[in-house]
């Protein structure tokens, strides 16, 4: 008796939690068979199963709630017949998905004429770290809860 099996291969991406339009890396390629089961970090896989770690992404951490780690496992199927010039061949994708951890940003409100008055405080704006802010005098009382009575006139650093 002799068999052979049926080639296949499944797309990984590495997908932005916030905006998955994003990638965190390039797109990476598993070839197999088709009837395998695949696992990026995600469920135990059986006996007969292929289980790969997700790589580290410098910023991200990797979103492991049950919905992410089902989403990383799959059953592999056969290629779909597509044109010549086309990527889009497989139906095995596996988005593996990464968020942008928290930071803060710390903020202080002076008095600049009265160093004692009540208005001075400081606090922290939630930020996500490796992404750009930009504070404006209007566009700071967003985050910050500003004193009744006081409005910014001038931001620093």
């Amino acid at each position: 008796m002799s068999a052979s099996y049926v080639k296949t291969h499944t797309t990984v991406h590495f997908v932005n939690k916030d905006d998955s339009t994003k990638s965190l890396g390039k797109d990476t390629t598993i070839n197999g068979i088709v009837g395998q089961d695949l696992s990026i970090s995600g469920n135990a896989v059986n006996a007969n199963g292929y289980y790969w770690t997700a790589p580290n992404i410098k910023h991200a951490t990797l979103s492991d709630g049950p919905e992410d780690k089902a989403a990383r496992t799959i059953l592999t199927k056969p290629l779909v017949t597509m044109p010549k010039d086309s990527k889009d061949d497989t139906p095995n994708v596996i988005n593996v998905v990464y968020s942008r951890p928290v930071g803060t940003l710390p903020y202080e409100i002076v008095d600049d004429d009265d160093p004692h008055s009540a208005v001075n405080s400081k606090g922290t704006i939630p930020l996500k770290v490796n992404s750009r802010y930009d504070y404006t005098l209007s566009s700071i009382v967003n985050d910050v809860d500003i004193p009744d009575g006081t409005y910014p006139v001038s931001l620093k650093n």
